[in-house]
């Protein structure tokens, strides 16, 4: 009999792990900056234009992104960007931003780039990627709309 229960507990165990492998999780975006005061942070929508934003790369921010517009709203921002469907999947993680992304930065000099797949913080000049992917649609929708809206100031 307790063969049958270890059987059974391992059973379940790998259900569980199956399940959990591929079922994503809706999380509201979770930022890494400090977010006491939205108005104290300088939010950019920015385009990467060359092929990605990687590891060695915080040195050439500036060359490797095209700003698009500065947002002036960044309550609403952020509270409309915390409703998009976010995840943090399973599988092969990205090591890079690419594409139309969301440039904050912080006060403190810090920087966070969010990107429709994958996103970076700048600490100190020191890079860390993270693996979060949005849905495209809904995101590169939200990113476009940003950018045409009048609030928004050309950079």
């Amino acid at each position: 009999m307790p063969q049958v229960f270890e059987m059974l507990l391992i059973l379940l165990l790998a259900v569980f792990l199956i399940f959990s492998f591929t079922v994503d999780q809706f999380t509201p975006y979770r930022f890494i900056g400090e977010m006491e005061d939205p108005r104290a942070i300088r939010i950019e929508l920015v385009e990467i234009i060359e092929e990605y934003f990687t590891y060695g790369d915080e040195q050439d921010l500036d060359r490797k992104l095209r700003r698009v517009a500065v947002i002036e709203d960044n309550e609403t921002f952020i509270k409309e960007l915390k409703k998009l469907k976010n995840t943090r999947p399973f599988g092969d993680p990205s090591d890079h931003v690419s594409g139309k992304a969301i440039l904050l930065t912080y006060p403190n000099g810090d920087m966070e780039l969010i990107g429709e797949c994958g996103m970076a913080y700048i600490q100190n000049g020191d890079l860390e990627v993270y693996f979060r992917v949005f849905e495209k649609e809904p995101y590169l929708a939200f990113w476009e709309k940003w950018a045409e809206m009048t609030d928004a100031v050309p950079a």
